[in-house]
């Protein structure tokens, strides 16, 4: 997926992705992490983090229906990320390249949603 694909896969209609689709227009770092996850092992993992990043006060951007649209998603998944200085976006990809849901979280906890991380 080329910087053209991955800004229109983002539209606007979620806060992350608004915001997201941002940060990569203002030259955030995009990586694509390789190999694919399984949607209920992610869903495991970032329902455990939001609420834990929620617990800390921490300054989220689409931490309210992260869950409900990653649930969207079948089989398993892609991740991208977007960094920036402030701020760390996860993207989940499905397999027709399709943006099922995002999430940006404070630089300060990029390493709180890591996917790889266990549960």
């Amino acid at each position: 997926m080329d910087e053209a694909q991955r800004l229109d896969a983002l539209n606007t209609d979620h806060p992350a992705n608004a915001a997201c689709r941002d940060a990569i227009e203002s030259g955030g770092r995009v990586s694509i992490a390789a190999g694919r996850v399984p949607v209920e092992h992610l869903v495991r993992i970032y329902s455990y983090r939001v609420r834990h990043l929620a617990e800390l006060g921490a300054k989220t951007v689409g931490s309210k229906d992260v869950i409900e649209r990653l649930r969207t998603a079948d089989g398993s998944v892609q991740i991208a990320s977007v960094e920036t200085a402030d701020r760390h976006f996860v993207i989940v990809v499905d397999d027709r390249e399709r943006v099922v849901s995002s999430w940006g979280v404070p630089a300060t906890h990029r390493g709180d949603d890591e996917p790889a991380s266990p549960a």
